[in-house]
């Protein structure tokens, strides 16, 4: 975006440049100017041997350049440098507003985005600003975060509702979310590999076979007594011994 420099209409009337022009001619009032603008550029202070590009790109001596600096207190300086006080007051009261509006900006950002994180990824303050995104980052506790993740975990199971029943969904879910002792993953999440599609139907196959209970959180012990207890007495009735003519069921 473009940049302006404050320039009053009625400047070339003003006292200090009506002397300039009568003294120099018009060509110093334009100098004058153009010296402005490379202040400007260059943060409001140059060198003096920076003059030589400025008087040959005006087609003027270095000598002229360097008298408008120096009359009528146009401009500041001293053995090595020049600078213009007002310049560097109006890039200052520029740069002020430049960065009210980008803390305007960020703020209305931050208030649409706020990201939350593990406790255990801060530091010890509660809240920080990512400086490199402008996000406000909150901190959780640990428990926190373990009921977002079951949360996530039980809303991914809630499409299968329609395939599965709700009974058989909610004692995947009770089993497979039971937290570990120091309740920082849940039962799935400790598992190597994970394909829920896949874990439902075999849970589900379980189910159609009498096993609905073995794979539950509720009253898991007895249950998974009651249900390998049926199947060892179920497997042993079907054994014949080794001497028998037919061969053992594989």
């Amino acid at each position: 975006m473009s940049e302006y420099i404050n320039h009053k209409i009625s400047n070339r009337s003003e006292y200090v440049f009506r002397k300039l022009i009568e003294r120099k001619g018009a060509a110093a009032y334009g100098v004058y100017w153009y010296i402005l603008e490379e202040l400007y550029e260059s943060g409001g202070k140059m060198l003096f041997e920076e003059i030589e590009p400025i008087s040959k790109a005006l087609c003027v001596r270095k000598d002229f350049v360097a008298s408008v600096i120096k009359s009528f207190s146009l401009f500041q300086y001293d053995s090595e440098s020049f600078w213009s006080d007002e310049v560097i007051e109006q890039i200052e009261k520029r740069q002020k507003i430049k960065d009210k509006r980008k803390e305007a900006a960020n703020k209305r950002w931050v208030s649409e985005k706020n990201i939350i994180v593990p406790e255990k990824e801060l530091d010890s303050s509660p809240n920080v600003i990512d400086s490199s995104h402008n996000v406000k980052i909150t901190r959780v506790s640990k428990e926190q975060e373990m009921k977002s993740r079951e949360r996530e975990f039980y809303n991914m199971l809630v499409p299968f509702v329609k395939t599965y029943g709700r009974e058989m969904i909610r004692e995947f879910f009770d089993y497979w979310s039971e937290p570990n002792k120091s309740h920082s993953k849940m039962r799935f999440e400790q598992e190597r590999t994970w394909d829920l599609s896949r874990r439902l139907q075999t849970w589900e196959k379980r189910s159609r076979n009498g096993f609905s209970k073995y794979n539950s959180g509720t009253d898991k012990s007895a249950a998974n007594y009651k249900a390998v207890e049926a199947y060892r007495n179920e497997s042993i009735q079907n054994l014949k011994p080794m001497d028998s003519e037919e061969q053992m069921p594989i």
